[in-house]
C-alpha cells in the first residue's frame, strides 16, 4: 500500500470506530432509559412492595440506573470537549514534527482513556440497575406468592 492508500483506509477505519461508538452510546441511553421505565411500572403498576427490603432493591436499582443515564450525558460531553481539544491542537500543530506527533498521540491517549474509564462506570451502574430491578421483581414475587 502507497502512503495515500495507507492514509485513505485509516480515515475509514477512524470513521467506523467513530460511528460505532456513537452506536454504542445511543444503545446504552436507550438501554437505561427502557429499564427506568420498566422500574417504574414495574415498581408503581403491577407490584406492591411487600417489605422495606425490597423496597431498598427498587430504590437503589433506579439510583444506580439514573447514575449510569447521567453518566452517558457526560461521556458525550467529554467526547464533543476532546474532539474539540484535538482540533485546535491539530490547527496550530507543525507539520513533520515528531514532538508534535507525540503530543497529539498523549492527548488522544489520554482524552480515549478518560472516555474509557466513564464507559466502564456506565456499564456497572446500568449493571447494577437492572441486576437490583430483576431482584426486585423477583423477590418482590415470591413474597407476594408467600403471602396469598
Amino acid at each position: 500500500m502507497t502512503k495515500e492508500e495507507i492514509k485513505d483506509y485509516r480515515k475509514i477505519l477512524e470513521k467506523d470506530f467513530t460511528d460505532k461508538d456513537s452506536e454504542i452510546d445511543a444503545l446504552l441511553s436507550y438501554i437505561t432509559l427502557g429499564a427506568l421505565a420498566f422500574s417504574l411500572i414495574a415498581g408503581e403498576g403491577f407490584l406492591k412492595i411487600q417489605s422495606t427490603e425490597f423496597k431498598m432493591f427498587f430504590v437503589c436499582g433506579r439510583i444506580f440506573l439514573f447514575a449510569a443515564f447521567v453518566l452517558i450525558l457526560i461521556r458525550k460531553h467529554r467526547t464533543i470537549h476532546n474532539d474539540i481539544l484535538l482540533m485546535s491542537f491539530l490547527d496550530g500543530m507543525l507539520a513533520d514534527s515528531e514532538k508534535e506527533d507525540q503530543n497529539l498521540y498523549t492527548l488522544w491517549h489520554k482524552s480515549d482513556k478518560n472516555l474509557e474509564k466513564i464507559r466502564c462506570l456506565v456499564y456497572w451502574m446500568l449493571a447494577l440497575g437492572i441486576g437490583l430491578e430483576v431482584l426486585f421483581v423477583v423477590l418482590n414475587g415470591i413474597g407476594v406468592s408467600r403471602i396469598n
